[in-house]
């Protein structure tokens, strides 16, 4: 038998509540609070359904992490492998720059 430490694979929570969500949802209470209640004048029953409405879009975009939701907005970058060789805009009338170039390229196997 192996003994397995069952804390292991769980995630912290505060009063069934994610850890990683009481901050969001205590911005979202407040902000909701505020909107609903003071600005368009709800009642405390419209004012708990806005929030709750808030709390559970935010948890739905964020439940398993926030990179699963937000990770798909960011465009990955396009990288290409290319050899390009350095070839001076201006060109020296003795032409010592276009010689020393010429030296740094690899030759070619005859």
């Amino acid at each position: 038998m192996i003994t397995v430490n069952k804390s292991l694979d769980k995630k912290p929570t505060i009063f069934l509540i994610p850890a990683d969500q009481v901050v969001p949802w205590a911005i979202i209470t407040m902000t909701g609070f505020y909107l609903g209640r003071q600005m368009l004048g709800f009642t405390f029953v419209q004012t708990f359904l806005f929030i709750a409405w808030g709390i559970s879009t935010w948890w739905v975009l964020t439940a398993n992490g926030y990179h699963h939701f937000f990770g798909r907005l960011v465009k990955e970058p396009l990288w290409v492998r290319a050899i390009a060789y350095y070839e001076p805009l201006i060109i020296e009338e003795n032409g010592e720059e276009n010689r020393y170039q010429e030296s740094k390229r690899p030759q070619r196997q005859k």
